[in-house]
């Protein structure tokens, strides 16, 4: 058989999982900044709910746009794959951490799901069409 071009699914899973990977990364980076911040008596312990939706917003949306970026065809469908496998590590490492009481699993569905769907809708992703518009036309 001959191959017929580029592996689609080869590309779909790299962006979904470097997308995955940032958001888990920048996860790990905001956590630190919000407790660093909180030891340091800046920021309330009234405001962490706060803290963990902007950890969640910011987290899906930055590893929606890597996904996207990274990914070759179906922007949409590597966006809303990588914030699916992004709410699926929370969860699991919930049910790890803490017995799986799951108590926001419905805000956080709609945060990372949210936002990741949001991210792709916005189109802020730095590739340009490979295909110019006044291309000359064989006669």
């Amino acid at each position: 058989m001959k191959a017929m071009g580029k592996n689609r699914n080869g590309s779909l899973v790299k962006s979904v999982v470097v997308g995955l990977v940032c958001a888990i990364v920048a996860t790990l980076a905001l956590t630190w900044l919000f407790a660093w911040l909180m030891q340091a008596e800046k920021i309330g312990e009234g405001q962490a709910g706060l803290c963990v939706a902007a950890i969640l917003t910011i987290a899906s949306f930055l590893g929606a746009m890597v996904a996207a970026s990274a990914a070759d065809r179906d922007r949409l469908l590597s966006c809303a794959l990588s914030g699916l496998c992004y709410l699926i590590v929370l969860l699991s490492t919930n049910a790890l951490f803490f017995g799986g009481q799951y108590t926001g699993v419905g805000v956080t569905l709609l945060l990372t799901m949210g936002t990741s769907l949001a991210a792709a809708l916005l189109g802020l992703f730095g590739k340009k069409n490979k295909y110019k518009i006044g291309k000359s036309i064989r006669r």
